[in-house]
């Protein structure tokens, strides 16, 4: 009489519905490849008409901004006024004092100096007036939609367009301390980096006279 061994290993053998599982998990390639073949030209001509439009945007629609930034910093010596460095003498460089000062060079009043001084006002990128009408308001203008404004005294227009253009002036700013020191930093950002660096120092050199009047 033959026995058989009873160390023998155990084989498990897969139910159905494990082995639809394992089959449903596997990535066809083969009809994968075939579903991008068949919508092969959609695929080409998206990638066309997104290297055309980043094209034209890059190259001709985007305007180039040049930045320029004027450096700031703060004597806490007392010295003599007739030294221009002093001009903020006395400062102890407490973290209020520093503050206050930072909320000087973004304040209105002195964006509106500088616009006053270098006539934004008559520069289309920040008198949105003297810009020319853009393809949406020649659309509303043909179909007849576009709304006549009321008529407006001429000094109030004037006071409207000077406070449009500190506004833009202020979003084309900023102004930052530098952390753990009594440095200022005035970065302008504007399309002609000429404009940028005139308005840069223009702000710090007025900071400085605002501080020999006060």
């Amino acid at each position: 009489m033959k026995q058989t061994p009873m160390n023998q290993p155990a084989i498990a053998v897969p139910h159905r519905g494990e082995i639809e599982a394992t089959d449903g998990d596997v990535i066809d390639l083969g009809a994968l490849f075939s579903t991008l073949w068949r919508g092969k030209w959609i695929i080409v001509m998206a990638t066309v008409i997104a290297t055309f439009i980043g094209g034209f945007y890059a190259f001709v629609a985007a305007v180039p901004l040049y930045t320029s930034t004027a450096v700031v910093m703060l004597e806490t010596e007392q010295q003599s006024v007739v030294d221009l460095q002093s001009v903020v003498g006395g400062l102890s460089g407490e973290d209020s004092e520093v503050n206050s000062e930072l909320e000087v060079l973004r304040s209105r009043g002195l964006m509106g100096k500088v616009a006053d001084k270098l006539d934004l006002a008559a520069d289309p990128e920040f008198n949105e007036a003297l810009r020319p009408p853009s393809a949406l308001d020649r659309l509303k203008s043909l179909l007849g939609r576009g709304t006549a404004a009321p008529a407006i005294p001429e000094d109030l227009q004037r006071q409207f367009t000077r406070d449009s253009v500190i506004t833009a002036l202020l979003e084309q700013v900023t102004v930052r301390n530098v952390p753990q020191s009594l440095v200022f930093e005035i970065t302008v950002e504007t399309e002609a980096a000429t404009k940028s660096a005139l308005i840069a120092d223009t702000i710090a050199g007025l900071y400085i006279y605002n501080q020999i009047e006060v």
